[in-house]
Parts: structure tokens; C-alpha cells; sequence
């Protein structure tokens, strides 16, 4: 239908308007349409196109292939969870306030009088503190009770389908094939997260081919059902990135007035003895240990935040997962599993997380400015806390890295001048 075969006069004004719109939309469609999700048959033909070629030229078989891919269909969580991992989009306070509750405490402390002779071994063989290691179940899977329930290859396939980690899905594929193809589990049994993080540690496939053991001598890398074999494998995870029993993972501590907040940073290591000079002490009020050992300082909710020095440990826990949320609340965790754990700082109540659009909209105007985060991403990770960080240096803000309402606000406002 054309515009000019309508008599739009003898319409209210309101309606002309609508008719224009509506027929103006059709005569020049918008150049994205909405994602739809894709039928039964159009997820199994992409497969087939799309998947299958990255894996023909590897040591997998069709059979094995098909087998895997037999029951595959579009998991819609996977869409929805992408940008919302808690680890990245809610706050430190409420993060710590669920993971580190006294019901998980009281769970963890049952679970390590259960499997003290296992915990024993494990500390002989991977010198890796046996506390952590619960605390990574705990966090994980709270000791198993949530371990997934998804089609880790349903999983996979719809990451490849929605482009934004399909490097990374593909390579999990192949890793996940290959643990078909050796026996370890079924294509059936093989359950996970939305993410294919699997069994009670949650292992994406690529880290259960390479850190995964078998401890229990079935001959088998049972991270699924074999509590001995998961818990020996985040040991043997933990123990190949550097964990080191003779030092901590970190230590509360204070800072003086007038810090230079430029010294934050998880890529800022400094031996204590120079944080000492700088005027910090634990937050128990003693000074810091006398010991050669690095550190870095970390504000996980900025200069108004609890503030920790952590040492290569604590960046161990985060090859597990990126996150600092996440490793501090494996820290704390294992902390509280000893009968310690205590924080003598308080969380901000008013600084509330940015939302990941927020987030890409700090990320973006910092990049137009100049300062680069490492991507738009709507996550706040390393790179962004830098270029925020010298971002405020410059322009006399407290340079402490974090991205609250207020800050988000101020670089509008810079940017309309």
C-alpha cells in the first residue's frame, strides 16, 4: 500500500501520525530485526553446517559426533545468563552476603570433618590448603547440591549459534568429543551449567583435559559423581597456576589519609616491606608482616570499601574465574572454614552496582576519551578498572578504580562540554 493512496485528512491529527509511522516502518524496514530463536530443525541444520566442519578434521569420529549432538536443542538461559554472572553484576557486598553465609560455613565445616582423610592426602600430594579447596566446592556447587542439570553440548551449540563466545564454545566442543570418545562419561550423563561447567568443581572441558585426575583409582576423571576425583582435581588445578601453602592468599588492612590511589591495581605488585613505607597496616591494627612476600591492593568497592593486599595465591583463585568478586569469596570462605574470616571494614551501602549497560556506557565515554578499557564489553574487569583509574588521576578525582552512579554521571556531564 502506498502513503499517497491514503485521504489522511479526514483523520485526527494522533491517527495521521500512527498511519504515517506504521506505513513508513513498512516502506523502510530497520536494518537489525529482533533475535529470534531458532525451531528444532534450523538448531540441528546449524550444527551440522556450522559445527561439524570445526570438528571433522580432528581425532573425533561421526558416530561419537552424532551422539553428542543427538538430543542438542537451544537452551534460551544461555542468552539470558551471558551478561548476567554475578561474579560481574552484583554487587561485593550482596556477592559475599550469598556465598559466604554461615549456612554454607556450617555445610563446609561437615564436609571437611567428611572427607578429613581425603582432605589429608590431597595436602600431601598437592601441597594446596584443604580450605580452599572447599571453599571452591562450596562456592562452585555448595558442595555438590547444585551442580547443573544442562546438556553441556545443547549448551555449547547455542553459544556457537549466538556468535559471542563461538571461539571459545567450539574449542569446548572438541574438548567435550574427546571426552566422550575416552570414555569418562556419556554424551547423556554429561551435565553442566548453562556455561559447560561441569561436575562438583565445575570444569569447563578443555581445564578437565588438563587438570582433571583420577584419585579415587577407578581409572576414570569422574568429576561428576567422584567427590574424591573433583576435589583432587581443583587441587591439581590450583597447584599448576602457582597456589603456594607457605604464604597467604591475602590480608585485610586500612590506609592512610591521602593515599595515593594510583598504587591500586592487581598488576601493581610491591613487596610488603614497601607497603609498609606507604603507612598500611592490617586491619587488626598490627603492622604487616616482616617477610619477603609481594603483594597488590585491591579496593573491591572502591576507597570507601574493605581494602585487601593479596599475593599470587589470591591470583591463582582467579584462573579458576576471572572475577575478584569470585576469589574473594573463595578467600573468605576458606578463611571462615579455619575460624577466621573476620572483616573489620564495612561495605558502602550507597555505592550500588552499575548494570552491564551502565557499565559499557562508562567503558564507552572513557574510550572517547582516550583511555582504553579493553573493550565495551559491559563487564568491569582489570582494563577497565586501569583506564578508569588514571582517568580520575587526571582529572583529581579519588582515583580508586570504581564505577558507581556518581562517576557514571560526572563523565556525562564531561562529555556534553
Amino acid at each position: 500500500m502506498k502513503i499517497d493512496s491514503i485521504n489522511i485528512f479526514k483523520y485526527p491529527f494522533f491517527i495521521v501520525l500512527v498511519i504515517v509511522f506504521s506505513l513508513l516502518s513498512l516502506a523502510f524496514p530497520s536494518r537489525g530485526e529482533a533475535f529470534s530463536e531458532p525451531t528444532s530443525q534450523e538448531f540441528r541444520s546449524f550444527i551440522e553446517k556450522e559445527i561439524w566442519p570445526h570438528v571433522r578434521n580432528v581425532p573425533i569420529s561421526r558416530k561419537i559426533f552424532n551422539q553428542a549432538f543427538e538430543n542438542a536443542r537451544y537452551l534460551s538461559i544461555v542468552k539470558k545468563l551471558q551478561e548476567r554472572q554475578p561474579e560481574f553484576t552484583a554487587s561485593v557486598k550482596a556477592y559475599l552476603d550469598k556465598l559466604v553465609s554461615k549456612g554454607r560455613i556450617k555445610k563446609g565445616l561437615a564436609k571437611k570433618a567428611q572427607y578429613e582423610s581425603i582432605l589429608d592426602a590431597l595436602e600431601v600430594m598437592h601441597m594446596v590448603d584443604r580450605h580452599v579447596v572447599l571453599a571452591i566446592w562450596g562456592i562452585e556447587t555448595n558442595y555438590g547440591h547444585n551442580k547443573g542439570k544442562h546438556d553441556v553440548f545443547s549448551s555449547l551449540a547455542t553459544m556457537v549459534y549466538l556468535q559471542k563466545r563461538k571461539k571459545f564454545a567450539i574449542t569446548q566442543i572438541i574438548y567435550a568429543l574427546k571426552i566422550i570418545r575416552d570414555k569418562h562419561i556419556s554424551a547423556s550423563n554429561m551435565k553442566g551449567s548453562w556455561a559447560a561447567a561441569m561436575g562438583h568443581t565445575q570444569f569447563i572441558p578443555s581445564s578437565y583435559d588438563q587438570y582433571a585426575i583420577d584419585f579415587d583409582g577407578d581409572r576414570k576423571k569422574n568429576i561428576w559423581e567422584s567427590i574424591p576425583d573433583a576435589l583432587a582435581s581443583t587441587a591439581n588445578y590450583l597447584k599448576k597456576f602457582g597456589w603456594d601453602n607457605t604464604i597467604p592468599w591475602g590480608m585485610e588492612v586500612t590506609l592512610p589519609k591521602n593515599f595515593d590511589y594510583t598504587l591500586v591495581g592487581l598488576r601493581k605488585k610491591r613487596p610488603l616491606s614497601y607497603w609498609r613505607q606507604k603507612k598500611i597496616r592490617r586491619a587488626n591494627a598490627k603492622k604487616l608482616p616482616n617477610i619477603p612476600l609481594n603483594a597488590s591492593l585491591i579496593l573491591p568497592m572502591g576507597s570507601e570499601g574493605v581494602a585487601f593486599l593479596v599475593t599470587s595465591n589470591f591470583k591463582a583463585i582467579m584462573r579458576y574465574n576471572n572475577s575478584v568478586s569470585y576469589a574473594l569469596a573463595v578467600s573468605l570462605l576458606a578463611d571462615n572454614l579455619k575460624g577466621q574470616g573476620k572483616l573489620y571494614g564495612t561495605w558502602p551501602n550507597h555505592r550500588y552496582r552499575l548494570s552491564s549497560k551502565q557499565i559499557r556506557q562508562v567503558q564507552q565515554l572513557l574510550e572517547n576519551n582516550g583511555y582504553d578499557t579493553k573493550g565495551v564489553d559491559g563487564i568491569f574487569g582489570t582494563g577497565s578498572q586501569e583506564a578508569l583509574r588514571q582517568y580520575q588521576h587526571d582529572n583529581n578525582l579519588v582515583a580508586d578504580g570504581y564505577p558507581d552512579h556518581a562517576l557514571l554521571n560526572y563523565l556525562k556531564k564531561k562529555s556534553m562540554r
